[in-house]
């Protein structure tokens, strides 16, 4: 296997993924893998997590471990980037991306056959960290319970039954969703995800297969544009790529009952952002709708979307994840290293999954766990990639420690 060239440099950041990585198969962090996260933050490093997760479901797992307040989590593949917190010290807003009104609105018209699937994610993560009823949202509970019932259950407090889902839409671009989710039979959900990719401005990313249409290996020819799709500008070359995080069930119990209907949307608006005495020193909270174009223009659709597939074969469950344009891991850990005068050859990334490539691909060393999908370990090795132990066999502290040289 060739080396990365960066490998023997020790980093200046780790940004780690959670589910299949961090966590071990029982949702939790072992003594080892958390050792060595003390380790690095007393080296001076900068532990980030990555996630797939929402903020408030992520830190139902980082909250006890005791973690600096001043660490970060990006959260939802890359829309929300904030600060752990603590009990003393409020989380700190960073950068939050919205799907632009117009986009959500005509995303719930295009799936409209796909809609007792849909779940919205609105960002209302509150001073305590948690979440309101309100940040999910969904217009029908069956389907959903069927596919996912035991997530639906373990995230109840915080869903709403909205009918119609549009409903849940209205109001300034503060209460614009960060992002949405499609679950379902895998021959289903092929179906939704073809659906969305008629509009040329939609992509896929996050699976070199192509049957996705436009993906990590390249652009397919676009069709033509759908009746009442939102129109066409430029765009910036070079979108960062954007993969789905897995959906985590190891904190639910099985067997857990069927979500009820929910109270109407009627949570709490976005808080403001608390000042941080003492904390790092992060540019002022970045709040963007959708992804808009740069200088260095080209003629293309603007990309609307990013979708990702993540499919479950044994149980025949894919989900598609549906985010802003150009929101992924990779860009977030970018834009956070460069706040830190921090190179990617100081970055050092850990994952496991297709949602993991952006931020892998843009470190200077990367490391793929040995649980990761067979076809993403080959991808690993023609980039030079290191494939460290399974998560279960404390991959993270493997990673850290060879990076220092000593166990930690």
């Amino acid at each position: 296997m060739p080396d990365s060239p960066n490998r023997n440099l020790v980093p200046r950041l780790i940004a780690i993924d959670m589910d299949g990585t961090l966590l071990g198969d029982d949702g939790r962090v072992s003594p080892r893998n958390l050792a060595a996260l003390f380790a690095a933050q007393a080296a001076g490093i900068e532990v980030v997590v990555a996630t797939g997760r929402r903020h408030s479901y992520a830190m139902r797992v980082l909250r006890p471990l005791g973690l600096r307040p001043a660490s970060v989590l990006v959260s939802s593949n890359g829309t929300v980037t904030r600060t752990l917190g603590s009990a003393a010290d409020a989380s700190q807003l960073i950068t939050r991306t919205y799907l632009p009104h117009a986009t959500a609105l005509w995303l719930c018209a295009h799936v409209d056959e796909f809609r007792n699937a849909l779940v919205l994610t609105f960002d209302r993560v509150g001073p305590d960290g948690d979440d309101a009823r309100g940040a999910l949202v969904v217009e029908h509970l069956d389907e959903l319970n069927s596919s996912i019932g035991r997530w639906m259950a373990a995230n109840e407090p915080y869903i709403a039954r909205v009918n119609p889902i549009e409903n849940a839409l209205t109001g300034s671009d503060g209460d614009a969703p960060i992002q949405a989710m499609l679950c379902g039979t895998l021959e289903r959900m092929a179906r939704a995800e073809a659906r969305l990719l008629e509009h040329p401005g939609v992509s896929a990313s996050g699976h070199p297969s192509g049957r996705s249409g436009r993906t990590m290996n390249g652009p397919a020819t676009p069709p033509p544009q759908s009746p009442g799709a939102p129109s066409f500008a430029t765009l910036s070359p070079g979108a960062p790529h954007l993969a789905s995080e897995m959906w985590d069930s190891n904190h639910q119990s099985p067997g857990a009952p069927s979500l009820a209907a929910s109270p109407t949307l009627g949570g709490p608006s976005f808080p403001a952002l608390s000042s941080n005495p003492g904390g790092p020193s992060f540019p002022a909270s970045s709040e963007r709708v959708g992804c808009l174009p740069t200088s260095s223009q080209v003629t293309e659709p603007v990309p609307l979307l990013t979708l990702n597939r993540t499919e479950y074969p044994e149980r025949d469950l894919s989900i598609l994840d549906i985010l802003p344009a150009g929101c992924s891991k990779g860009a977030a850990i970018l834009s956070l290293a460069a706040t830190h005068g921090i190179a990617p050859a100081g970055i050092l990334a850990i994952g496991d999954n297709w949602n993991d490539v952006s931020m892998l691909e843009i470190a200077g060393a990367a490391v793929l766990m040995d649980n990761a999908p067979e076809d993403l370990k080959a991808l690993a090795r023609t980039r030079g990639w290191r494939i460290g132990p399974s998560n279960s066999a404390d991959g993270v502290a493997n990673a850290i420690e060879a990076a220092f040289s000593v166990p930690c």
